[in-house]
């Protein structure tokens, strides 16, 4: 049997997407397609079989940064940064679902607002919510990525933010990209030392948001945050 050409192949791709649409392809197809269409080269079949072999659907390799995708036989450093750009993109669009959240008072628009900002991530990050005295949003700020775990960010991460922006109240939220949200000892042990830490900036620490896989965890909302010197938030 004759191998068929890049050229070929993408021409056979694109009738049969123009023809039947994309639901006729399964998910190792699908991403076969596409890079074959985006870089080219002869091994995207390897490469996508590869990528599910590693990490076992297409939303674990859409979560992967391209420094992990590039090590994964037959993925070229192209290929990798291609499918790291479209993750990037997923990222941004599911921080743009957070422009009609104005206030964060209740608790499920905290664990929606964090949702929006984590989920897309394969790694760690842990991003500062500032909010004026009425909970109204007033910006975000990432505070740490990849490999520091939460309870082991320096303190002055946080400090630096605070001292500098002065906001009246934040929520604390973080991910946790190959796990439930289940909150461990450390989590809790340090998240009521930021909370002493933002009440030496006259700042309350409103909430701790947990993104899991499989949901969101509020401190808030099972009694984890203890505030005896926390302002009435009106």
């Amino acid at each position: 049997m004759i191998e068929e050409s890049l050229s070929e192949k993408r021409k056979r791709l694109s009738e049969l997407i123009l023809e039947k649409g994309f639901d006729c392809l399964d998910d190792k197809e699908l991403l076969d397609y596409y890079l074959c269409l985006s870089t080219g080269g002869t091994s995207s079949k390897k490469a996508s079989e590869n990528l599910f072999d590693c990490f076992k659907n297409l939303d674990g390799i859409m979560k992967k940064e391209a420094r992990y995708l590039r090590t994964v036989d037959d993925v070229s450093d192209l290929n990798a940064v291609y499918l790291a750009l479209v993750n990037d993109m997923r990222c941004k669009m599911y921080a743009q679902r957070n422009a009609d959240i104005k206030f964060l008072k209740d608790i499920e628009k905290r664990k929606q607002y964090a949702h929006n900002l984590l989920y897309p991530y394969g790694y760690e990050r842990i991003v500062l919510i500032k909010l004026s005295r009425n909970m109204r949003v007033l910006s975000f700020e990432l505070v740490s990525k990849g490999g520091v775990n939460f309870s082991q960010t320096s303190p002055a991460s946080f400090a630096k933010i605070l001292s500098i922006d002065k906001p009246d109240c934040i929520i604390v939220a973080h991910n946790h990209p190959e796990s439930l949200c289940n909150p461990s000892v450390q989590d809790i042990t340090f998240t009521n030392k930021l909370r002493d830490l933002a009440t030496q900036f006259n700042c309350t620490l409103v909430d701790h948001i947990i993104v899991g896989q499989d949901k969101e965890f509020s401190f808030d909302e099972m009694g984890l945050i203890t505030r005896p010197l926390q302002r009435n938030i009106k």
